[in-house]
């Protein structure tokens, strides 16, 4: 049944064949009756996986079984948002108007991806605009 759900699970076993996990309080005899599993993906990260007779509490039977991974630790990098509170709308204003009257279309718009390209320009203009123009500021801590 064990072997079923770790396989079911894609689970591998880290702790060596035969490594004594427990020592009987009554008798001091050694066994092995721990098993530690680990999933597969983190199987290359495994750096050691063994136990520490020597740490062994007093009166008690099981023996520590360390496990360590080297797996990173991801750093988290603060973004940095438009403030639009602080813009001076006016000078926005003024870089984007000459950059909109180039976008006219004579005719009209005639089918749907000419609709979509119209759009797709726009938002490409006002993004060039907005980008250097809008100072950026971190994320008040309610929006967290």
């Amino acid at each position: 049944m064990l072997i079923d759900a770790a396989a079911d699970l894609d689970m591998q076993m880290t702790l060596p064949k035969n490594t004594l996990t427990l020592q009987a309080l009554t008798t001091s005899n050694y066994m092995w009756l721990d098993n530690v599993f680990i999933s597969t993906s983190l199987t290359n990260a495994l750096t050691c996986c063994c136990t520490l007779p020597e740490e062994q509490p007093a009166r008690t039977d099981p023996i520590p079984i360390i496990t360590e991974l080297d797996i990173g630790v991801d750093t988290q990098t603060t973004l940095l948002h438009p403030n639009f509170r602080r813009s001076n709308w006016k000078e926005v204003g003024e870089k984007l108007m000459p950059r909109l009257k180039w976008l006219e279309s004579g005719e009209g718009i005639q089918s749907a991806s000419e609709l979509f390209t119209c759009v797709g320009r726009l938002m490409h203009t006002i993004k060039d605009v907005i980008d250097p123009a809008i100072p950026k500021s971190n994320l008040p801590p309610h929006q967290k």
